[in-house]
């Protein structure tokens, strides 16, 4: 059986049936607060007062309206995902230590990106060419991979 699952882009697209995922545009609309303001409640301003951020957040949460993560992503310079290097997981060391991991970043706030090379050496390129735009903020990788270290140093 195939599971296909929505990535946060496509479900912009439509949140609910054929509904249109609320903008902060529209939430002010809605509320007649500023997108400002509402940005502003949404990052714990101090420059807010706490009675407009309540309003806001009930508001937010009545209209169904999420901050957007990546615009967040953006402004903050970070990503929160790691990525890891692991050959595969037909060994259950590997995937333990996936696990492992996975557990510590999440307690961290931050997730896994996993990269699975099967020994290689194209997919490890690719993997890193791929990670090296700024989708992850570190690499988790074994000392035993056998890429150039030129692919390495474009992440560093």
């Amino acid at each position: 059986m195939l599971w296909v699952l929505k990535t946060q882009s496509q479900k912009s697209k439509t949140s609910v049936g054929n509904r249109k995922r609320l903008t902060i545009y529209d939430l002010a609309r809605l509320t007649g607060f500023s997108r400002g303001s509402i940005s502003r409640a949404f990052n714990d301003s101090p420059h807010i007062a706490r009675s407009t951020r309540e309003k806001i957040l009930i508001a937010a949460d009545k209209f169904g309206y999420q901050p957007h993560a990546g615009a967040k992503l953006i402004r903050a310079k970070r990503t929160n995902r790691l990525g890891i290097l692991l050959p595969h997981f037909t060994n259950t060391f590997y995937s333990k230590l996936y696990e492992a991991f996975d557990l510590e970043a999440r307690k961290r706030n931050t997730f896994l990106q996993l990269g699975l090379f099967h020994y290689d050496n194209h997919v490890i390129e690719a993997f890193i060419n791929y990670w090296s735009s700024g989708e992850i903020d570190g690499l988790i990788a074994g000392t035993g991979m056998y890429t150039t270290s030129r692919a390495l140093e474009r992440l560093i």
